[in-house]
């Protein structure tokens, strides 16, 4: 999926790379991703919203698939990383309110909510999604109290001031998924 963003009109179209098992087009599209000149805001719940919609089948992601095997671990990941505070441009006044920090917070909390009620909702776990967050290079103490509430629980946050401590968070990340997988 292509598309532009409102507030950010010299930002490129990226599209979202499709599902998939092949790592070269992921790293491919990781490395084309750039910050537009003079743009530097990020927008957690969008990020968070799409990856929703990325591993839920249907449209308008068909790779991601049901699967009817009971004997087959149902567990979906996402994980969200973020290198910024959860700010968006405001357009103009009309909608300043909706584009403040407090109404942008709970929009985000309220997604993830959202979420993590659906995984109350489904006894077996059989469609569990797990949320990671990752806060990278950002000391904000208001971002992490944010991101761990994102987070399925506090073990699912990870702070990462550095490359290394990055590589280690999803290392960890990886080898719980891992151990999801085996323990079923």
């Amino acid at each position: 999926m292509n598309g532009g963003n409102y507030a950010c009109t010299t930002c490129p179209a990226f599209g979202i790379t499709p599902l998939q098992h092949f790592k070269t087009p992921i790293k491919n599209a990781i490395s084309d991703l750039s910050i537009p000149n003079g743009y530097f805001y990020t927008n957690i719940p969008q990020g968070l919203a799409w990856a929703w919609r990325t591993i839920t089948p249907g449209v308008p992601f068909d790779e991601a698939t049901v699967i009817n095997d009971p004997t087959f671990v149902k567990h979906k990941a996402i994980i969200l990383l973020t290198d910024g505070q959860n700010t968006v441009i405001s357009a103009d006044a009309y909608n300043a309110g909706f584009t403040s920090s407090s109404r942008r917070d709970a929009r985000l909390k309220d997604l993830a909510d959202a979420i993590k009620n659906l995984n109350d909702n489904d006894p077996d776990n059989d469609n569990e999604i797990l949320i990671y967050t990752i806060q990278f290079a950002n000391t904000s103490s208001s971002l992490v109290n944010l991101l761990k509430y994102v987070a399925t629980n506090d073990d699912y946050y990870f702070y990462a001031p550095d490359r290394a401590s990055l590589q280690t968070a999803f290392k960890k990340i990886a080898k719980d998924l891992s151990n999801l997988r085996l323990s079923k």
